[in-house]
């Protein structure tokens, strides 16, 4: 038997996924749900400790795994002393203001657990930003330019969907930096796989053996001109629409 628990009682992609596989959603407040060992709950993004009832069944990407990823700092560390690329980063303001005197285009992060974009601060010399030590972010990392951006969905250790990021045709974008949704970018998936640098889908691989999450979503981006791949973050709650809901849909169905 299979139900789900989201960390927002209000996601769309959970309700989506939750329709498309014809199962319940457990409520955050007033739920009868009992698990038990031969019960399975997929976990939709909650890194907090799990209600008693639902952590007694088997639960697909454990809270703290999801907290594990889901912090970007965390991720970093979690990805140190492995072959995963991620950017260069640093939580000392003063080393990030060396970059920026070096001439490298800094991006800060205010809010750690953010997503879609949420508390990016990019410095560089066209906006004037700095001196940096005087932000006192919680993180920073080196721009890397980047030709493309890919998402790569994973579920039970295998690739089950790729979509890149591409500019919305009916918006102009507001920037070319943080390509989110609110800055005027779309996911699109039709063709990907088939012309996806190999040093993505390689990256990819890495982080779903390293982040020992049962499913996710992987941000990577590829420098053509290195033709390297670098990964950002992973998502424990992606958003979700047509074919990519179907793939998760079909990956649950296959396990359970």
């Amino acid at each position: 038997m299979l139900h789900l628990f989201a960390h927002n009682p209000h996601s769309e992609g959970a309700a989506e996924l939750a329709q498309a596989l014809g199962i319940r959603r457990i409520r955050h407040e007033g739920s009868r749900y009992v698990g038990n060992a031969n019960k399975h709950v997929i976990n939709w993004g909650s890194s907090r400790d799990l209600p008693e009832a639902v952590a007694r069944a088997n639960v697909l990407n454990p809270s703290q795994r999801v907290a594990a990823v889901s912090n970007k700092k965390r991720f970093f560390e979690l990805c140190e002393g492995t072959d995963i690329r991620v950017p260069d980063w640093t939580d000392d303001g003063r080393t990030a203001a060396e970059w920026y005197a070096e001439g490298k285009k800094v991006v800060g992060r205010r809010v750690l657990n953010g997503h879609s974009g949420e508390g990016i601060v990019i410095f560089n010399r066209e906006n004037h930003r700095g001196p940096l030590d005087m932000e006192r972010l919680p993180l920073y990392t080196v721009y890397v330019p980047k030709k493309m951006e890919y998402r790569v969905h994973f579920a039970f250790g295998r690739v089950i969907d790729v979509q890149r990021k591409v500019r919305d045709p009916n918006r102009e974008p507001t920037t070319w930096d943080v390509r989110s949704h609110q800055n005027g970018f779309i996911f699109v998936r039709n063709g990907v796989e088939d012309a996806m640098p190999t040093d993505v889908l390689t990256q990819a691989q890495r982080t779903i053996e390293r982040c020992g999450l049962d499913f996710g979503a992987i941000d990577i981006i590829y420098n053509e001109s290195r033709d390297q791949a670098y990964v950002l973050e992973v998502n424990t709650a992606p958003g979700l629409t047509g074919q990519t809901i179907q793939s998760y849909a079909d990956a649950f169905r296959h396990l359970v």
